[in-house]
């Protein structure tokens, strides 16, 4: 089959892992691309002929290192700011400042609870009251 190759929507090289993720509401499947220049979200589509194709959906300033996508929230990470946005939208949801600095740490979710660590040895954690 044909490959399909596209510049990264907000520039900049791609040195983080993307998030893949289906939406339950039509089963589309979406890929995000964070990096230093900003984040991308990509939807799967088809075109005319049928063939794949990623079609950008949004994307924004201020990036981070490898997003994360748990219970329909995508959460992005960079240095003092942690970020989680609605997938489809690209709307910020809420955003906390607390953590530290950061170099390549990521978020992860486990049990519901959203964990990242930073550079001063401090790990956070974040959960629905």
């Amino acid at each position: 089959g044909d490959l399909q190759t596209i510049p990264i929507p907000q520039g900049g090289l791609v040195l983080t892992a993307p998030a893949v993720w289906v939406n339950p509401a039509d089963q589309s499947t979406w890929a995000f691309i964070s990096n230093p220049q900003g984040i991308s979200a990509l939807q799967l589509t088809a075109n005319p002929d049928g063939t794949p194709a990623l079609q950008v959906a949004w994307k924004q300033t201020r990036g981070g290192t490898s997003p994360l996508i748990a219970n329909g929230v995508l959460y992005v990470a960079k240095s003092n700011n942690i970020r989680a946005f609605d997938p489809v939208t690209g709307k910020m949801l809420w955003q906390n400042t607390t953590i530290g600095e950061l170099h390549w740490q990521s978020p992860v979710v486990v049990n519901g609870v959203l964990y990242i660590g930073d550079n001063g040895g401090a790990l956070h954690a974040y959960a629905l009251p």
